[in-house]
């Protein structure tokens, strides 16, 4: 019964894709003339990432603690890391945001283009040139008020646990002085069942933020192993209380 709902699922889903793909392109167009800030780009991955959690049977979405969000104010937003579906996820939240994504990503199909449309931050992993870059165009979106989203572990986790957080996040809010909001997701990594959709709740959860007054006196380096904490605590109690 799974293996059949999961393939009338994906039958709906392609046009679905295809409508999406085509009307974000248009809005892109329509923002290079009269929405420089991208608005009706985030407005529309909003609704295409909450249409997901409707139309597709078994998947559910939790969000917890979204009031600690204020979304006139920038944040380097960290997450951590389990699926490219971490991506979506993070446009049921009302904020203004570009992503930090590794320049793969951006061949993928759909995913990419969307990145590409958005003005998302690509970068090459280890190449110190594409850091800098990075910092640059991060700290360009901050003195606009908008937000940056990365995941620090670096890559997705195959154990589902968090891992070691990396500096870069945290140099970038430190520098840009903006304060840090940690999220904690959970289950985009049990959406599938091999290539069947399993039935799965979707859990994240927005931290309180570090403000931005104790940013700038930290270290990022502490900055990152408090924050990882943080999200070791969290994490641990979204599965207790499964």
């Amino acid at each position: 019964m799974r293996a059949i709902l999961s393939i009338l699922t994906y039958i709906l889903l392609v046009p679905w894709v295809i409508l999406f793909v085509t009307a974000h392109t248009l809005i892109w167009l329509y923002s290079l003339l009269f929405d420089r800030e991208g608005r009706a780009m985030q407005w529309a991955g909003r609704f295409w990432s909450s249409s997901l959690f409707v139309a597709v049977p078994g998947w559910k979405l939790k969000i917890e603690g979204a009031e600690n969000l204020d979304p006139q104010q920038p944040y380097v937003v960290v997450i951590n890391h389990r699926s490219m579906l971490d991506i979506p996820v993070m446009f049921n939240i009302p904020y203004m945001f570009k992503w930090v994504s590794k320049r793969e990503v951006y061949r993928i199909p759909v995913f990419g283009w969307v990145l590409w449309e958005r003005g998302d931050i690509a970068i090459n992993r280890g190449n110190a040139t594409s850091t800098k870059e990075m910092m640059e165009k991060g700290k360009a979106y901050l003195a606009k008020g908008v937000s940056v989203n990365m995941f620090p572990e670096g890559t997705r986790s195959k154990d589902g646990e968090i891992h070691r957080y990396k500096d870069g996040a945290f140099y970038l809010a430190h520098d840009a002085g903006v304060a840090i909001l940690p999220c904690v997701m959970d289950g985009t990594d049990r959406l599938f069942d091999g290539w069947k959709i399993a039935r799965c709740t979707v859990r994240l959860r927005v931290l309180p933020p570090i403000p931005a007054e104790e940013v700038v006196v930290s270290e990022p380096k502490v900055l990152s192993k408090r924050v990882q904490a943080m999200a070791v605590e969290a994490m641990a109690e979204i599965k207790a209380e499964k």
